[in-house]
């Protein structure tokens, strides 16, 4: 699981929303920006820094709201396979409710479930409601219950 975010690197896609930035700064996590979709960036920030944190987490939308295209899950996936300390954060914030009859985002439509880590939804544009959720597996559930401070407060 993850023991700390002082341990964990993050690297962002340079075109995720603002929010996740925000997020970062205001946790004061490590983090890189990779240039939009240019997985040869990213994978050069993992190798650059993979020995000097536990977790790397990289964070991507489905569908990204500026220029309406989509993550290279491929690519996403592979290097999460060639790399053990890696961790997929995908927002599906503008693809729930857009893909296939159930609607339940780009993810689940490419059968990637088992892949992603970290798979966030929000209720408040599709789903016209309020409120976001986070799927992702019991370890980190806990981590976040106990450690998310805005979550904790709230």
């Amino acid at each position: 699981a993850l023991s700390s975010v002082s341990k964990t690197l993050f690297l962002t896609d340079k075109f995720i929303h603002a929010s996740m930035i925000d997020g970062l700064r205001l946790g004061g996590a490590d983090f890189f920006r990779f240039h939009h979709k240019d997985m040869n960036h990213l994978e050069s920030l993992i190798q650059k820094h993979y020995d000097k944190y536990e977790n790397i987490i990289v964070l991507s939308e489905a569908l990204f709201s500026m220029d309406g295209d989509f993550s290279d899950f491929k690519t996403l996936c592979e290097l999460k396979r060639r790399y053990d300390k890696i961790k997929l954060y995908i927002d599906e914030a503008h693809s729930v409710g857009c893909f296939d009859e159930e609607g339940l985002g780009l993810v689940k439509k490419l059968a990637l479930e088992n892949e992603v880590d970290f798979l966030v939804f929000t209720f408040g544009k599709a789903i016209a409601s309020i409120g976001a959720c986070i799927i992702c597996d019991e370890k980190y559930k806990k981590f976040f219950i106990n450690k998310a401070r805005a979550f904790i407060y709230s």
